[in-house]
């Protein structure tokens, strides 16, 4: 849920950025550092879900 919230976000700022500046140059530089924050986001997202998983699968298999 937070992750669709910070998309939204994300999504955001970049249409904000392409409306506010016209020069292309600037609209690419802030969108890359946009995309990197995206791209952190997610990967942290998919380790925790990793994480989550690897430890059910280990508790699952200490009980059975």
């Amino acid at each position: 849920m937070l992750a669709k919230k910070e998309n939204k976000e994300i999504e955001r700022a970049i249409n904000t950025l392409d409306f506010i500046s016209e020069d292309p140059k600037e609209r690419e530089r802030h969108n890359s550092i946009v995309m990197a924050e995206y791209n952190r986001l997610t990967s942290q997202h998919n380790f925790y879900k990793a994480g989550l998983q690897d430890g059910i699968e280990k508790r699952n298999g200490e009980t059975e």
